[in-house]
């Protein structure tokens, strides 16, 4: 593999590297950071959506003052006058109030008077004796003791909610003897459900308890709140979507339901797009970086290392020790290759000097050469003449 090639991969692969760790840890760290953010909203918004569903109780609770602290419902409980009802208790008072019950109680307890309007069906209907006999076991909403006494909350009725006020009954002045117990309220249904997302911005659904058993997302939501005692249970849907549920809790602060929010993500959202484009940047710089990195080393460093390279190979090959690397710099590529040229400087100086060994030694066999072959003429001629005496003799 080329030197070019290996200095190219190495650098590819620590780009690739320092990529993929900023990629994940920022990703990782980042969303959840967003995400610790989006779970501290939603907690925010399921405190700020129990206190708006409380102040529907405030507004009754201020409609019944009006009513509780007045001389002609004081007056009323004594007599009971039809003029009293025909002229405050029609049909228009509950339409334009938005509340359904209004229910006189005497000093024990008992209904005085009581009606129930049905907003939907825009017709007066009996109040409900499974709620009277609610409201018998809840004595604190019957039977006032003092004059700044007062009952007001959420109550589970039969499957639904209904929100109830009670205040003493008194002169306008607040004060007098207590001549029973007025309890105003409403049930609680879409609409104010409706009315109160369209406050908080979000999407506002109830559940009551206890919760069915195939509602397994319901059942753990309220397992977890029952056993652990925390205010809310906030789970993340999707990239698009959070749920927040709370209790909803009745007058003695019994939880009587479960109320969850949907919440969108913007926030995590342009996290998201935020993380991208810094990604974006990142893996842009990075591949410049690498880009110029390798041209300086290619440029600066590999071109001249190879170059070289090419040189010594050339000499080697040709045994051309008379030539000399050349290479341009002042640094220690340019001292390697001058320790390389002084190699190259005493290997031509050795072979000149064995060439001249060579050829003194070539001389020297030469000429014991001319010897022996002279030596071999002169034995060859003594054993001619030795062979011409025996033949003689």
């Amino acid at each position: 593999m080329k030197l070019r090639m290996k200095v190219l991969i190495i650098l590819a692969s620590m780009w690739a590297l320092i990529s993929c760790v900023t990629f994940f840890y920022s990703k990782h760290t980042l969303t959840k950071e967003y995400t610790k953010l989006e779970v501290k909203e939603v907690a925010d918004d399921l405190v700020r959506t129990t206190r708006t569903l409380k102040s529907l109780f405030s507004s009754l609770k201020a409609l019944n003052f009006d009513w509780s602290q007045w001389n002609d419902a004081y007056q009323f409980m004594v007599n009971k006058n039809q003029a009293f009802i025909n002229s405050n208790l029609t049909y228009t008072t509950f339409v334009n109030s938005k509340f359904n019950l209004i229910m006189f109680f005497d000093t024990q307890g008992k209904l005085f008077y009581g009606l129930n309007y049905d907003l939907e069906a825009n017709k007066f209907v009996p109040v409900p004796p499974s709620l009277l006999a609610l409201l018998d076991q809840e004595k604190t909403f019957t039977k006032q003791r003092s004059v700044n006494s007062s009952k007001s909350g959420l109550l589970q009725w039969n499957n639904q909610y209904v929100v109830l006020s009670a205040l003493p009954i008194l002169n306008s002045e607040g004060k007098g003897n207590i001549r029973g117990t007025l309890v105003m309220g409403f049930f609680m249904n879409k609409e104010h459900l409706s009315q109160l997302s369209d406050i908080v911005k979000m999407q506002v659904h109830l559940d009551s308890l206890p919760i069915a058993k195939d509602n397994h997302q319901l059942l753990s939501v309220y397992d977890y709140l029952r056993t652990t005692n925390k205010d809310n249970y906030i789970k993340v849907i999707d990239d698009n979507h959070i749920i927040g549920y709370t209790f909803i809790r009745d007058v003695d602060n019994n939880p009587i339901g479960i109320i969850s929010i949907a919440v969108p993500r913007p926030v995590y959202q342009e996290g998201i797009s935020t993380i991208e484009k810094y990604l974006t940047i990142i893996i842009g710089l990075g591949i410049f970086f690498l880009v110029s990195i390798w041209y300086l080393l290619k440029v600066f460093v590999l071109d001249r290392m190879i170059d070289s390279s090419k040189q010594v190979v050339e000499i080697t090959n040709n045994s051309s020790f008379d030539k000399r690397i050349e290479v341009s710099g002042n640094d220690e590529l340019n001292a390697m290759i001058g320790a390389m040229n002084s190699l190259i400087e005493i290997i031509a100086i050795t072979e000149e000097k064995l060439k001249k060994r060579i050829s003194l030694r070539t001389e020297e066999l030469e000429r014991l050469s001319m010897l022996n072959k002279n030596l071999f003429a002169e034995m060859s001629n003594q054993k001619q003449i030795e062979v011409k005496l025996r033949e003689g003799e």
